[in-house]
């Protein structure tokens, strides 16, 4: 949500700094990663590109960071060292456009979301190869070590595709491809993980898919039941890879400590209890029947964007019984409350997050309940003893270097009375809000203080 939020660099001051940096480390060995994040939601493509491709601005995003990754390589070009350089492009992901009904990524895994160009330029190499064999990103860590003679670290789990760029043919080539989305549990139904051979694709979920992506590159068409046998080929794949990467050794014993099965929980399996193993859960809802509440969601937050507050909460509302399991619904009521004034609602929504799912709650909505238990004294759920556990839990956390939290927690012990430490504390987080020139935070910090510092010490007075 970079763009949504105002926090993208644009493509243009992205290639201002990359070229700034090549011009100052030309000389010797040396790496850079650069990432563009122009084309996501919203598309909005600079000019000439927006004209251009106005009947498609995604494509139109697409072309600008085309536009600004030529300039690097100019640049490689004009400093001469494009010939001796190692140049990766890959792409992390795509869009969905509206097919399968998304319309950007994340949630489902068919091919217009994982199917991304990886086009790689070998130093001093002219001929141009095209790999058809199906490859993933997991191999681009092997690769780049075997091209550098440096060693491939022991627990990379993708292949050196050396051979394959430099035109030599792989002998008894076969390969399986995993991808996953965790991202349908927000709605408490099952994640989403597939296996392909680069032909076949079989995607588990309590409604399994298979597609012959080659023939059906749309994946429109369901041959689950045709294919029972190529079915079970790659179920059994699939449980097998999923069983290689949560196990702590690479033996044939499958021994599962606490973390792992956390993490096949999430992604819909559960320990097999007979014969070993991991079988998948169905018990858990079908992504396919609650990808509709994402676009919902999306939409919510644009309304809030705009301070359409009335309308967002309207949509949360309905939705709501739909994914009773949903933090993230509640969260956005609770930040529409906060908006609105209505700060007994935003305690009561995020603390309904927080019970949901309490481990995948971000730290910020915790902090946002010790900051209006603290700050709100006429709130009728007001519980001092919860903001200051979550404000001392956060702090800890992150290590005493969040200043949002270390402001929290201040406010909390002023809450109590305890201004010396409340200002020592919001003294010390706005030290660090400084250094990060958050300009906001640092005007409330300052409005804490100069309220402690006015603030009479609290006295208790006890008929007893």
């Amino acid at each position: 949500h970079l763009k949504e939020h105002g926090l993208e660099r644009g493509g243009d001051e992205t290639t201002r700094l990359a070229l700034n940096w090549l011009d100052e480390n030309k000389e010797g060995n040396s790496f850079l990663f650069l990432h563009y994040f122009d084309a996501h939601y919203e598309y909005l493509p600079p000019e000439p590109f927006a004209s251009r491709f106005s009947k498609s601005p995604y494509a139109g995003e697409v072309a600008f960071v085309d536009h600004c990754i030529g300039r690097v390589v100019q640049r490689l070009k004009d400093l001469d060292i494009y010939d001796s350089t190692l140049l990766i492009i890959v792409g992390d992901h795509g869009e969905m456009l509206g097919e399968h009904g998304e319309e950007t990524h994340t949630y489902f895994i068919y091919e217009s979301a994982i199917k991304v160009p990886l086009i790689v330029k070998l130093p001093g190499q002219k001929k141009k190869i095209t790999v058809v064999e199906p490859v993933g990103l997991v191999d681009i860590v092997p690769t780049v070590c075997s091209l550098l003679d440096f060693e491939t670290p022991s627990r990379v789990q993708g292949i050196d595709l050396s051979a394959f760029l430099r035109g030599e043919v792989a002998v008894n080539y076969e390969r399986y491809l995993y991808s996953e989305s965790v991202s349908p549990t927000r709605f408490n139904a099952s994640s989403l993980m597939s296996i392909s051979t680069g032909r076949w694709k079989f995607i588990q979920a309590p409604r399994a898919e298979l597609y012959d992506v080659v023939v059906d590159p749309r994946e429109e068409a369901n041959l689950l039941e045709r294919e029972p046998h190529r079915v079970r080929v790659l179920e059994d794949k699939l449980r097998e890879t999923l069983e290689l990467s949560v196990r702590g050794d690479l033996d044939n014993q499958m021994v599962l400590d606490d973390e792992a099965i956390k993490r096949l929980e999430s992604l819909g399996y559960v320990a097999g209890k007979e014969e070993g193993g991991i079988v998948f859960d169905e018990n858990k809802g079908d992504p396919k029947d609650f990808s509709h509440l994402v676009g919902l969601l999306r939409q919510v937050n644009k309304l809030i964007k705009n301070k359409e507050y009335d309308r967002a909460k309207h949509i949360l509302r309905d939705i709501a019984p739909q994914c009773s399991e949903c933090g993230e619904v509640y969260i956005l009521l609770g930040e529409v409350g906060m908006l609105q004034g209505d700060y007994e609602a935003a305690v009561v929504n995020y603390r309904r997050a927080c019970q949901i799912d309490p481990t995948s709650i971000s730290d910020n909505v915790y902090i946002k309940l010790a900051w209006l238990q603290a700050t709100r004294p006429s709130l009728p759920s007001r519980d001092i003893d919860e903001a200051m556990d979550y404000a001392e839990r956060i702090v800890q956390k992150t290590n005493f270097k969040d200043p949002h939290a270390l402001g929290a927690l201040g406010a909390v012990h002023a809450a109590i009375g305890e201004y010396p430490k409340a200002t020592e504390i919001t003294q010390g987080a706005r030290a660090i809000a400084m250094a990060a020139d958050e300009t906001k935070l640092i005007e409330a910090l300052d409005t804490c203080l100069e309220f402690y510092k006015q603030a009479k010490p609290y006295v208790e007075v006890r008929g007893d």
